[in-house]
């Protein structure tokens, strides 16, 4: 067991532990305590249905069209790219001269005006996401605008349950209280009330068989959640071989 960035990590694995695999979330940390928050929802479906939504952010515009939504995620298609031993997979999506969502239009200096959106999503080896979005008036840098860093961390059960924790983090308006709490509970809604049913429908839609068993018709925006998930067939498929290899 290991004490980093906040999170105790337990090791699972029969081998000694590899502290350098626990992933870097030393930014979010880093942000003034009155403006992080943290959530946990025990979800009855596969901890891969929770990285697909987190990775394919497209379904905001229809599942929270009122709060993250306002069509800046389906404005561009995303950028993935992947590192050459598997572990790491990022998804970058610039959507430019939008509207921005109403979650964070409210606190730009001027609301009601278009923005770039910058959202990069950051899956590391099996289960944690690192989502960073900016929102800037147009033309702006991204370091200059409204920001949030959060952390997705998802943890197997079952085959077809999952332990899901949340962290969320802004670099606005630091020291609100008030601010954050609103966040945290409408957050909490839109995982809670928005997220789980989808995905535990599609769970039980699916039953014990594999997404992509299923012959899923797969979109553009699809990139993201599929390279994750051969990456992470590879890994699970290297690791068993060497298991095997130990045994002999």
């Amino acid at each position: 067991m290991a004490d980093a960035h906040g999170i105790l990590w337990i090791w699972m694995g029969d081998e000694p532990p590899v502290e350098e695999a626990i992933p870097d979330l030393s930014h979010i940390q880093a942000l003034p305590a009155l403006a992080q928050s943290k959530g946990t929802m025990p979800s009855a479906c596969s901890y891969l249905l929770i990285i697909d939504n987190v990775a394919d952010l497209s379904h905001v515009e229809y599942l929270h069209a009122s709060t993250l939504g306002g069509g800046a995620f389906i404005g561009s298609r995303p950028r993935v790219a992947g590192s050459e031993n598997d572990t790491v997979v990022t998804i970058t999506q610039l959507s430019e001269a939008v509207a921005a969502p109403p979650v964070y239009d409210r606190f730009l200096a001027t609301p009601g005006v278009k923005v770039d959106l910058m959202n990069r999503v950051t899956w590391m080896a099996p289960g944690v996401l690192k989502l960073d979005i900016s929102v800037v008036p147009v033309g702006e840098a991204p370091e200059s605008g409204l920001r949030t860093f959060n952390a997705h961390i998802v943890t197997p059960c079952t085959a077809t349950t999952s332990h899901y924790w949340y962290w969320l983090g802004r670099d606005y308006r630091p020291e609100d209280a008030d601010l954050t709490r609103l966040r945290q509970a409408l957050m909490t809604d839109v995982f809670h009330v928005e997220d789980k049913p989808i995905l535990e429908a599609q769970q039980a839609l699916l039953g014990t068989t594999d997404l992509y068993a299923a012959h899923p018709v797969l979109m553009g925006t699809d990139g993201g959640p599929t390279r994750i998930r051969r990456s992470l067939g590879r890994l699970m498929s290297a690791a068993s071989d060497n298991r095997v290899s130990s045994a002999q």
